[in-house]
C-alpha cells in the first residue's frame, strides 16, 4: 500500500476526487508473471460488507531526511562547542582585557584561566574565570566521553566486520567445493539432460562466488576504513580502550575466543598503520583475518 491515493488520470492529468488507495509491486500470493515493481492496482476502502482487507497488502514506513556522514556530525559538534566557549571567553575575559591581562593562546584553556586569575585583581573577575574554568573543564569531560564512544564504537565495528569477513570466506571455499563436485560430475557423464542442468548449478556456483567477492572486497574497505578512523584519536587513548575491550572478551568461550583473535589483530594493523609510512593494503588484511583465524 503506498502513500499516494487513486485519481482517475486521463492524459497525465487528475480527474475528480480520491476514490481509493493504490497497491504497488507483488506478494507471495500473486503468480510469478504478476510480481514486478510496475506493478499497479487499485482497491476501494470499503466493499459492500466493510473495510477491505487483504493479507497480503503491507506498508514500509519511510523517513527521509539530510544524509551526513558521522565525521561531518563529529566536526559541526567541535565547530559548535568551540564557538560557544570562545563566546563565553569572550564575554568572561572582557574586563581581563581592559585590566591590561593578556592572554597566550597556545596554553591549555584551563591552564590559561589559572594563570588568568592568579594574575586578576578584582574578584568579581575572578568568579567569571571560575565560572569559565568550570565550562571547559565539564567541555573537556564531555569530550572524552565522547571520544570513548567513538573509539569503542570504532573497535567493535571492525571486529564483527572481521569476524563477518571470516564468515564469507567459510561459504565462499564450501561454494568452491560444490563447484568443483560438478565439474568431476559433468565430466563423468554423457547424459545430455544431466549435462545441462550441471551446467546450470555451475552457472549458478559462478554467480554466488562473484557475489561473495564482492562482500569480501566491501567488508575488506569497511574495516580498513576502521583502521585509518583509528589514527584521528590519540594512540595512547586508543590503546586504553583496546585493553578495556580485551578484558572484556576474557571468557573462555569459542565465539569469544574468535572475537578475542580479532581484537588482536585489528590492534596490530592499528599499529603498523600509526608507525610505518603509506597505507596497508586490502590484500594484507584479508590475508592477516583469514590466515590467523581459529579453527
Amino acid at each position: 500500500m503506498v502513500l499516494e491515493p487513486f485519481h482517475f488520470s486521463l492524459g497525465y492529468r487528475l480527474h475528480g476526487a480520491a476514490g481509493g488507495f493504490i497497491i504497488k509491486g507483488g506478494s507471495f500470493r500473486k503468480s510469478l508473471v504478476e510480481i514486478m515493481p510496475g506493478r499497479r492496482e487499485e482497491q476501494p476502502f470499503y466493499l459492500g460488507d466493510g473495510a477491505f482487507r487483504s493479507a497480503d497488502i503491507g506498508f514500509r514506513v519511510v523517513l527521509s531526511g539530510i544524509l551526513t556522514s558521522q565525521d561531518r556530525w563529529e566536526n559541526f559538534d567541535r565547530q559548535w562547542s568551540a564557538q560557544g566557549l570562545q563566546q563565553l571567553s569572550s564575554q568572561a575575559m572582557g574586563e581581563a582585557s581592559g585590566s591590561g591581562i593578556e592572554m597566550d593562546h597556545n596554553n591549555d584553556p584551563v591552564t590559561e584561566i589559572d594563570r588568568l586569575m592568579s594574575a586578576a585583581g578584582d574578584e568579581a573577575e575572578k568568579k567569571k574565570l571560575l565560572f569559565l574554568r568550570k565550562v571547559f573543564k565539564h567541555a573537556k569531560v564531555l569530550l572524552r566521553q565522547q571520544e570513548t564512544e567513538a573509539i569503542k564504537g570504532i573497535i567493535r565495528s571492525a571486529v564483527l566486520t572481521a569476524e563477518s569477513l571470516q564468515d564469507y570466506a567459510t561459504r565462499r571455499k564450501v561454494v568452491i567445493n560444490g563447484n568443483i563436485s560438478l565439474e568431476k560430475m559433468k565430466a563423468e557423464t554423457v547424459s545430455a539432460p544431466v549435462i545441462e542442468a550441471l551446467e546450470r548449478g555451475i552457472a549458478r556456483a559462478k554467480e554466488s562466488l562473484r557475489t561473495l567477492d564482492a562482500a569480501m572486497d566491501h567488508f575488506t574497505k569497511f574495516y580498513l576504513d576502521r583502521v585509518r578512523d583509528s589514527q584521528t584519536y590519540p594512540e595512547e587513548l586508543f590503546e586504553r580502550q583496546l585493553d578495556f575491550l580485551s578484558q572484556e572478551l576474557s571468557i573462555d568461550e569459542d565465539f569469544v575466543r574468535s572475537l578475542r583473535n580479532r581484537l588482536d589483530i585489528f590492534r596490530r594493523h592499528v599499529s603498523l598503520y600509526r608507525h610505518q609510512a603509506g597505507d596497508i593494503s586490502p590484500e594484507i588484511i584479508q590475508n592477516d583475518i583469514l590466515t590467523n583465524s581459529p579453527p
